[in-house]
């Protein structure tokens, strides 16, 4: 339709020009003119930019969430009614590039899937989201059989990439992160007859989140490492304990300490036996001692509430700086033993009774927050007690794995259990304090 044609308009619009024209300074006109151009031309760069954007959504954003992500999902499956959770808001971070044995994938824009028939031996996690694990899987072009694996998930374990992992020897062993860039692996006993190359117990560190790691050569036969509050901490089976910034290599000596056992939190280390020897008929002359180190180099020792002539089995948690749970495993009767549990609020200093959870099954782990004391064994169910250790009912049943070898939470709400044995490539995970439990599997073959 053609537009009006308003002689009284055409008229006030010349008078508007020619008024205009006395007060405007010069050049205005053509500064004008040339605003409304590239306001013109800008409207057209932006429609032609949400098209393109359109066609990308539309057709090849699909290739590039289906082939080069590297991950896959995990299969679940419900131990239990699944907790409802929400979608996380996190925008997961890609894992740096890498493969098994540590050989670098073919594309390094690619990240490798989680390699066939992965076997979980240990996790960790720095929040909610983000979480790692270590294993081993099938390989070839080796000696052996089978090569270690290294895992991570940045949504909470719904799916997983894989990573380069250290050294090449097949191995159990034990991982745990800082934040997303320092993490260490300890190899601990090699798979069949093989031990990892550098030696058992030998500590692997990465300070670029896993895209490669190199031995801490100071280190020898390590137990256990955590860190917490800027620090990492090592124990070794003589029972030695030392600490080195997360971010560094060199690692200062605390002291003996005689404990193989290590859990910290936030500037506290607590060192412990995790064994205790079978008792002669001259009986044991001292108790199994509690060593509490500060990040400060400071030290010093207090006396565990186990009974000294019968424990051979500790396992211990921290739920605050200075708030432990203990759990003593006595002689042990075939699969089964007898275990008290006990409470600290002030590092060990002094103790109460926490109940005595049932006698079948050898503890392996134990896992204290507010939702409650968690603890793990071979040949047991997850047992919690959430009334101060009055009753100890059953939050997970053993099911075909032959019990739980670890429990751990990252928060209140957020926790996860191993498999008791290390040929089940499974976790099992809570998002409401251990009432229901969702399993996680890595067995994609």
């Amino acid at each position: 339709m053609e537009p009006f044609d308003d002689p009284l308009a055409g008229q006030f619009a010349t008078f508007r020009e020619d008024t205009l024209g006395l007060v405007r300074p010069a050049g205005a006109a053509d500064a004008r003119h040339l605003y409304e151009h590239r306001h013109r031309t800008r409207v057209l760069t932006v429609a032609v930019g949400v098209v393109a954007a359109a066609v990308v959504t539309a057709g090849g954003g699909f290739a590039l969430a289906d082939h080069a992500s590297g991950t896959i999902p995990a299969e679940h499956r419900s131990a239990s009614p699944s907790p409802t959770e929400s979608p996380s808001t996190a925008v997961p971070s890609a894992p740096p590039p890498g493969g098994i044995g540590g050989v670098p994938s073919d594309a390094a824009s690619s990240t490798p899937s989680v390699p066939a028939n992965v076997r979980v031996t240990s996790a960790t996690a720095i929040g909610v989201n983000t979480l790692w694990a270590v294993g081993y899987a099938p390989c070839t072009g080796h000696a052996w059989q089978a090569c270690p694996a290294v895992l991570s998930s940045h949504d909470a374990g719904h799916t997983w990439s894989a990573i380069a992992a250290p050294g090449t020897a097949p191995y159990t062993g034990e991982i745990r992160f800082a934040n997303n860039r320092d993490g260490w692996v300890v190899a601990q006993d090699g798979i069949g007859d093989h031990e990892p190359a550098d030696g058992w117990g030998v500590v692997y560190a990465t300070h670029d989140g896993g895209a490669s790691w190199h031995v801490i050569t100071t280190l020898h036969q390590v137990t256990n490492v955590e860190a917490a509050a800027g620090q990492v901490w090592a124990t070794t089976s003589g029972g030695d304990l030392f600490t080195a910034p997360v971010g560094a290599n060199a690692f200062t000596k605390i002291g003996a300490t005689g404990g193989d056992g290590l859990v910290v939190h936030g500037r506290y280390a607590y060192t412990y036996p995790t064994a205790w020897a079978t008792p002669t008929p001259s009986g044991r002359p001292d108790k199994p001692a509690l060593t509490v180190a500060h990040s400060d180099g400071t030290t010093s020792t207090a006396a565990l509430p186990c009974p000294a002539d019968t424990t051979v089995d500790l396992a211990m948690s921290a739920g605050g700086d200075t708030k432990l749970v203990l759990v003593c495993g006595q002689t042990r009767a075939g699969t089964g033993q007898d275990k008290t549990a006990f409470a600290s609020s002030d590092a060990g200093t002094t103790w109460t009774a926490l109940g005595t959870p049932d006698h079948a099954g050898l503890i392996t782990s134990v896992a204290s927050c507010a939702a409650g004391t968690f603890l793990a064994g071979r040949g047991m169910p997850l047992r919690a007690t959430r009334d101060g250790g009055a009753t100890w009912p059953v939050v997970l049943n053993a099911g075909v794995e032959g019990g739980y070898r670890y429990v751990g939470f990252t928060d209140d709400k957020h926790g996860f259990a191993l498999a008791g044995g290390a040929s089940v490539p499974e976790i099992r995970m809570t998002a409401d304090g251990g009432h229901t439990w969702s399993t996680y599997s890595f067995d994609n073959s």
